[in-house]
């Protein structure tokens, strides 16, 4: 599913690497956790696997796209097949649960009527049933980290990375998010979660 070969990452002339010859095999359906001090490049490598940035060098295939070959005028369908989830949720403020939701599915050209079809399956898989008419204010830290999870995977990717989704919460919260992860991995989705 994911496949790193001796990949550097460098960010500017004599400076040392983000990333020094990395090496990653990751199965389809692994659920992968990376460990790292602040500063130990795992978001270096998350930007890679999203395309967000490239390497130095080495050699990155992902869900059998080899990065080398992809042209940038794919990378929007490439990370359609990745969800991420970020540490600070990056929700819209101004629109609900059940919009924040919808939004992945409405950028992808999805019709109104599988949006309405899909979405609160979704939001009751991250356990936020009945709070769909709700803004971001208006939940806790980890009720807006499950929104962000469920707007991460409404379309169903191959692949779900988790930057310090627990980063912002209280130890209660961060192994409700844990769990949730888990669960989302054993419906079939390869995660990969940073701590």
């Amino acid at each position: 599913m994911i496949l790193l070969d001796r990949v550097t990452k460098v960010y500017g002339k004599g400076s040392k690497p983000a990333l020094d010859r990395v090496n990653l095999h990751v199965e389809p359906n692994e659920f992968v956790i990376i460990v790292g001090t602040s500063g130990a490049g795992k978001s270096t490598l998350l930007k890679l696997l999203t395309r967000e940035e490239k390497p130095t060098s080495g050699k990155i295939v992902v869900g059998g796209i080899d990065y080398d070959q992809l042209k940038d005028k794919h990378i929007p369908l490439l990370r359609r097949k990745i969800g991420v989830v970020f540490q600070d949720f990056k929700l819209l403020p101004n629109r609900t649960v059940f919009e924040n939701v919808a939004f992945a599915l409405e950028i992808a050209g999805m019709t109104n009527r599988e949006i309405k079809n899909t979405v609160p399956k979704v939001i009751d898989l991250v356990g936020l049933k009945g709070k769909e008419k709700q803004f971001p204010h208006q939940l806790s830290g980890g009720e807006r980290q499950r929104v962000a999870i469920a707007r991460a995977v409404v379309r169903q990717p191959k692949i779900l990375i988790a930057d310090e989704p627990t980063g912002n919460l209280d130890p209660k919260h961060s192994w409700d998010i844990v769990r949730l992860l888990e669960k989302i991995n054993r419906y079939g989705t390869t995660v990969i979660l940073t701590t």
